[in-house]
């Protein structure tokens, strides 16, 4: 027996919620089709501040697939909302899609991909809404995070010399970046160099003035950004939360899963610093890979010794000074 399938299509208003019924046939023959009529989508609150985001955004760059923001709700009535788009405001290029579902009873979560090409580095703002309640979705464009309070500052994403095609907020081999003697211009040693003694490595330190709070010809960073200052790293460490990533933080030149990250909450990164340990300023040996990390601040201090930013697992110091010698990481910060 051969069978062929009828399309029905359903038009009005429903005028209640439950189940709707129709009498149907033809060919002398019939049934009863069933529909579940839910009701339009009602929530109690919209909560942004908790959303959990995947993806990263890049200036001037296509929105990758797979970007969405995940926004908590409570009080949700089990009812339908339908596709909805939200454009970016601020930095501006972006656009947040929720599409068809129904809402849990109770609490639960909603979904929106993040589409479109952003035009600025900063935060991106989407005011959103669903079941009768809104609020505003925050994405960052780039990297950065608060130097001063209100302070906004861009820094790039990646470690100087890092494979910047790599999610910089993961810590792996490709975004440890170079080592550069304070005051010099040109690397002394990358991620995968060896870690044995650099033959080559000079002892002689730059002098001052090499680099500055203002961009010098020895600056190394890219056009548009420079060293950062002692003072910003102390804002940096003063008006951000900074938590850890899990990892054994053991001290191995094979370790490159430990970072430590800024933003404003343990789950949302907005700067990350891998521990890429540092290369002795003696012979360029390799020290401290996954157990720490070390970035060079542009202000020199006396007797050829300059200052950095340090950290470990659970601590983060900004006071210190080394040798102009050593060979520490350098992240670069805006010029504007």
């Amino acid at each position: 027996m051969l069978f062929r399938s009828l399309t029905y299509t359903i038009t009005g208003t429903p005028s209640t919620v439950g189940t709707a019924s129709f009498a149907i046939n033809i060919g002398g023959k019939s049934c009863t089709l069933t529909r579940t009529v839910v009701p339009l989508s009602v929530i109690a609150a919209l909560n942004c501040g908790s959303a959990t985001h995947t993806g990263f955004l890049t200036k001037d760059i296509d929105v990758p697939n797979g970007v969405t923001s995940v926004v908590p709700y409570t009080g949700g009535n089990g009812g339908l909302y339908t596709q909805q788009s939200f454009p970016s405001t601020g930095i501006t290029g972006l656009t947040a899609t929720i599409t068809v579902g129904i809402l849990a009873s109770g609490a639960g979560t909603v979904t929106y991909t993040i589409t479109g090409k952003p035009l600025a580095n900063g935060f991106a703002s989407f005011a959103i809404s669903i079941g009768g309640q809104s609020c505003t979705l925050i994405r960052q464009v780039g990297c950065g995070a608060y130097t001063a309070a209100g302070v906004y500052k861009v820094f790039a994403c990646h470690n100087l010399g890092a494979d910047t095609s790599l999610n910089p907020h993961t810590p792996a081999q490709g975004i440890m970046g170079n080592y550069y003697q304070w005051g010099k211009i040109s690397p002394v040693a990358n991620a995968t160099t060896a870690p044995d003694p650099i033959p080559t490595w000079s002892t002689s330190p730059a002098a001052n003035g090499a680099w500055s709070s203002t961009k010098t010809a020895n600056d190394p960073c890219p056009a548009g950004f420079r060293v950062p200052t002692q003072a910003e790293w102390q804002g940096l460490k003063n008006n951000n939360l900074i938590s850890s990533i899990s990892g054994s933080w053991i001290d191995d030149y094979t370790n490159f899963v430990s970072a430590i990250h800024f933003g404003p909450n343990t789950s949302t990164k907005w700067l990350t610093l891998p521990a890429a340990g540092f290369r002795l300023e003696t012979n360029g040996q390799l020290q401290n890979m996954g157990n720490a990390g070390f970035y060079w601040s542009a202000n020199e201090y006396i007797n050829n010794v300059a200052f950095y930013t340090g950290f470990h697992q659970t601590s983060v110091w900004v006071d210190d000074v080394k040798t102009r010698t050593i060979g520490y990481s350098v992240r670069c910060i805006s010029e504007n």
